[in-house]
């Protein structure tokens, strides 16, 4: 009985180190957001925010919804192209469903057929889990100067 515990109970322990931490799943999710921005359609890229999740950029209203993401994107992919796009964190604080990350983007992008430019910034990033996949929240984007 007791050797049928001690199973049991290194089963659970094995089972909670394979279970990937929320901060680790959430640099995941960056990698995975930055990878579509620069190769993905509008939809893949409004595919990581949540059904109320919005995009902040300045000097605009919120862009709220995956369905305002992708309309919001589709002109621009339509008529411009990036080159590179990566995105790294800095600050990262995760619990029960919900994680507030900052961090350094770089992008190279431009107009289709012509040379990109860098474009340089920070951003910050509030996450929920959101069917079982962490969403942006919220996302704002703050270009350097």
């Amino acid at each position: 009985m007791r050797a049928r515990v001690f199973v049991a109970a290194l089963l659970l322990v094995a089972i909670r180190c394979a279970t990937t931490s929320p901060p680790v799943e959430i640099e995941q999710r960056t990698k995975a957001y930055a990878h579509a921005v620069q190769y993905e359609s509008p939809h893949a890229i409004a595919s990581f925010y949540a059904p109320d999740g919005a995009l902040v950029l300045p000097g605009m209203e919120p862009i709220v919804g995956p369905d305002r993401v992708e309309a919001f994107l589709e002109p621009l992919v339509a008529n411009a192209e990036v080159a590179s796009c990566e995105m790294h964190t800095t600050s990262l604080r995760a619990g029960r469903g919900m994680a507030h990350q900052e961090g350094t983007y770089s992008q190279v992008a431009g107009e289709k057929g012509k040379p990109g430019k860098l474009y340089r910034g920070t951003f910050i990033a509030e996450w929920r889990k959101d069917r079982g996949e962490w969403r942006f929240a919220r996302l704002e984007m703050h270009p350097a100067p």
